[in-house]
């Protein structure tokens, strides 16, 4: 069997089996080694706040449609968590492969955009109530200083 395996065809002697085992090992080592799944090189939690980034800038894109700011806020996006687009491809790729996974990834990254809009217009809320009561004050004190 292992001599079909090898395609050896010396006797079997007690060098030859020593030489075989250790063909053997080497084998079973590089199939362990085959089977083992390929590490993305961007945790989990950096390619989330990355796609988040990326959503956010495809987002803007739609709205203004210039390649160039586009690009240049994807560069800053690459700089700013220190990877490359192609470790970026190379880890969504990895992620990918996990369906059920990578949905709850999307679900993650959904509520947390969700969030984001929900905080940033309670922001412009309060930002134009404020200037509201500040153009409203302002008006009371011209009519006051009126009569």
């Amino acid at each position: 069997m292992i001599q079909s395996l090898f395609h050896i065809s010396m006797p079997i002697t007690s060098t030859n089996r020593w030489v075989k085992s250790i063909l053997v090992l080497c084998l079973l080592i590089g199939l362990s080694a085959c089977t083992d799944d390929p590490q993305p090189s961007i945790d989990e939690s950096t390619y989330e706040d990355i796609l988040i980034e990326l959503e956010l800038i495809v987002t803007l894109h739609t709205q203004i449609m210039d390649s160039t700011i586009t690009d240049s806020l994807i560069g800053v996006v690459w700089q700013k968590y220190g990877v490359t687009e192609d470790m970026f491809k190379e880890s969504h790729l990895i992620y990918v492969q996990d369906v059920d996974a990578q949905l709850e990834r999307i679900n993650r990254i959904s509520t947390r955009l969700s969030e984001e809009q929900l905080e940033t217009e309670m922001k412009l809320f309060e930002m134009r109530e404020q200037e509201r009561l500040e153009t409203q004050a302002r008006i009371e004190a011209m009519q006051q200083s009126q009569q």
